[in-house]
């Protein structure tokens, strides 16, 4: 039996979790955010990595001011026109993972995906068990 779970946490940021449930231990937790500041949803992810043994999909819709996020290893003087960020006062912040430079803002559309290992062999097992039954 298939059922999604739904808590409205009522905060600022209009956060929303629901999970998709195959017995009593959840296949995946869905964070859905707005305006969630970047900075923050980058800690939460870096959490959810490290301390949770779930699979989880967060989703944020928007979030200002507009900055730029570059990955762990980028670097400014490459990637950036240093001169012209520090002139215009925007901000840059790095993300504890990989991945390229970009400008985020209030019409971004953010989707993480943070898989446990421990948990991938039980959602490939109910997902191929699903296939069974279209």
């Amino acid at each position: 039996m298939h059922s999604v779970k739904t808590a409205d946490f009522g905060s600022s940021a209009c956060a929303m979790c629901s999970q998709l449930v195959y017995g009593t231990r959840p296949l995946m937790r869905i964070l859905k955010l707005r305006n969630f500041p970047i900075f923050d949803k980058l800690k939460l992810e870096e959490l959810l990595l490290r301390m949770s043994a779930d699979n989880w999909c967060l989703l944020n819709d928007g979030t200002s001011p507009q900055l730029i996020v570059m990955g762990i290893s980028g670097k400014p003087e490459k990637l950036l026109e240093v001169e012209k960020v520090v002139k215009d006062c925007v901000p840059v912040i790095k993300r504890f993972s990989g991945g390229e430079t970009v400008i985020v803002d209030e019409g971004t559309l953010f989707v993480t995906l943070i898989r446990s290992r421990s948990a991938l062999r039980r959602m490939q097992m109910v997902l191929g068990a699903l296939a069974l039954f279209p």
